[in-house]
């Protein structure tokens, strides 16, 4: 066996322990690099994906509601102004999500399908909604017209009723002139 003297044995420990602490080292800063890419990827790309999704899906329910409350009569006035605004709330956040850059290809061509598909829903929509609008305010001018029109043939006829009875008595009173005579 060969037989190391004290020194040499604390030179080979204190070597062994400073390679493996400098491998630990090594693997501790490997892994924090990776940690903190992970960390920025989360607090960037993802971040930005996650909540560009939820922000174009709460801008797609907006717009779906807007809709809502146009045909059941709770918007009437500045109609394309809040239809607009739901658009640009949609379409921005939809811009921050592609822009973080996570989304493949294939799942963007399907998207922007998908919100086209939308878009040109809510345009016959609308024009639908505004024909019957149209219609409404037509039908209801020309009830007007016809109630007044019936009110002016009840005035009408109310005259000539009165006029009648006048008529009558005058000529009751000139029928028992001549029968007197």
């Amino acid at each position: 066996m060969l037989k190391f003297n004290l020194s040499l044995k604390l030179v080979i420990g204190y070597s062994l322990m400073a390679v493996l602490l400098i491998i630990c080292g090594l693997a501790g800063y490997i892994a924090s690099n990776k940690l903190s890419a992970v960390s920025d990827f989360l607090a960037n790309e993802a971040r930005y994906t996650v909540h560009g999704a939820l922000q174009t899906s709460n801008g797609v329910r907006r717009q779906i509601q807007v809709m809502e409350d146009i045909l059941a009569g709770r918007i009437t006035q500045n109609i394309d102004e809040a239809l607009d605004s739901a658009k640009n709330h949609t379409s921005q956040a939809y811009q921050q999500m592609i822009d973080a850059g996570l989304i493949p290809d294939a799942q963007l061509t399907q998207m922007n399908a998908a919100q086209q598909a939308f878009i040109d829903a809510l345009n016959p929509l609308m024009e639908a909604n505004k024909d019957y609008q149209n219609g409404y305010y037509l039908m209801i001018s020309n009830a007007d017209d016809l109630k007044n029109l019936l009110n002016s043939i009840n005035n009408l006829a109310n005259r000539i009723i009165v006029e009648r009875e006048t008529n009558r008595d005058t000529d009751e009173a000139a029928n028992s002139q001549q029968t007197e005579e």
